[in-house]
């Protein structure tokens, strides 16, 4: 397609490189690497309607890596790419990896699996806000946004199958669809033994689906600090259904922890769960670490603002004895764990989803984020 590197040799894009309107009939469309090469994308790069049977955008085999992060005042973007497995980003084989920061994947299709990313047959990949650089639309530094799949159900946004295994934290997850009516439609899909997804301070808001994750074939899915609002499956635009939130089937398993879960309607088969505030518990078991039917007091849902507003009973709720975060930092890059003296503590001085509130009750408490003087 555009870009071609293999045999262990080393690729540097940087500053406004744009790859664009390439078409490869097989691997990558934009940029393909093999063979243990390397690419290195560094400043804006932008990786545009390319177009492959497997990675739109971006193809990685054979011990390959892909490494880079964006720097400001631009994001690193990979966008409008399509392919038939993996629109944006495609990974696969042992050893394979990619380790991206402040990286926007969006607007990307694929016809059958991951329409932003598939990560497939042992290879890894990890997504994150980087802890170093400031970005231009925080927290969207590190976004999966507006993919699509065109037909089959498994990942508009991220799909990983056969041993492979990803990482998301920090990430913004919002208007990811599927243009067919698939009725088990998944945001996130993972399949098979040895399969790992763990999402961390992961915001998922205005995707439309039947399932946020969903985990089949003895894969896992670990999620922690994930706040999830208007999630919609619009079998009918006119009255759309609320997603369910999590379903585990055929030996596979997902846990939730310290999450928010709103606007969804259920969970199905081996989904676990400690310290979670949900609409509906249908379909989880007994918990005393739940709230149910308790308003989250999102900053402003209607314009995707899932921080917390000063009294929400999110706010030092759980503790780590259950789940312990591999990120100790939560959507703002601010510490987890804070302890507000004006709130008591449920089980520990832990918030739950994507952010760890800093606004202590009394004069001005919503740090005037709200708009609304009744909370002063």
């Amino acid at each position: 397609g555009g870009v071609y590197v293999q045999d262990s040799t080393c690729i540097d894009l940087v500053g406004q490189t744009l790859v664009y309107l390439n078409t490869a009939t097989s691997q990558g469309g934009g940029v393909a690497a093999n063979s243990g090469a390397v690419v290195a994308l560094t400043g804006g790069v932008s990786v545009q309607i390319n177009t492959a049977e497997l990675g739109g955008g971006v193809y990685l085999g054979s011990t390959a890596h892909m490494g880079g992060a964006g720097v400001p005042p631009v994001h690193m973007s990979i966008l409008s790419n399509s392919a038939t497995y993996g629109g944006g980003i495609y990974l696969t084989g042992a050893g394979t990896s990619a380790n991206l920061n402040n990286y926007i994947i969006e607007g990307n299709s694929a016809l059958t699996a991951g329409g932003g990313v598939a990560v497939r047959f042992g290879a890894s990949f990890e997504l994150d806000r980087s802890n170093d650089l400031p970005c231009q639309d925080p927290p969207r530094c590190a976004t999966l946004r507006a993919n699509v799949l065109r037909s089959g159900n498994l990942g508009s946004a991220l799909f990983v199958d056969s041993g492979a295994e990803a990482e998301l934290y920090q990430v913004v997850v919002e208007f990811n669809n599927h243009s067919n009516d698939a009725a088990a439609s998944r945001i996130f899909a993972a399949d098979g033994t040895d399969t790992r997804l763990h999402l961390e301070g992961v915001q998922l808001w205005e995707n439309r689906g039947a399932y946020l994750i969903s985990a089949t074939n003895s894969a896992t899915v670990t999620a922690g600090f994930l706040s999830a609002a208007q999630n919609y499956w619009p079998i009918d635009p006119n009255d759309p259904l609320d997603v369910f939130g999590a379903t585990a089937s055929s030996g596979g398993t997902v846990s939730l922890n310290s999450s928010i879960l709103v606007d969804t309607r259920g969970y199905g088969g081996a989904v676990t769960d400690d310290c979670l505030l949900v609409d509906d518990e249908t379909g989880l078991g007994v918990s005393s670490t739940r709230m149910v039917g308790a308003d989250p007091m999102f900053v402003d849902v209607g314009s995707g603002n899932l921080h917390l507003r000063a009294g929400s009973p999110a706010v030092d709720y759980c503790d780590t004895f259950v789940f312990q975060p591999v990120d100790l930092l939560d959507i703002d890059l601010d510490a987890r764990g804070l302890d507000l003296p004006s709130t008591p503590n449920i089980l520990g001085s832990y918030d739950l989803g994507i952010d760890e509130s800093l606004l202590d009750t009394g004069l001005f408490a919503d740090g005037f984020e709200s708009g609304d003087t009744s909370a002063w």
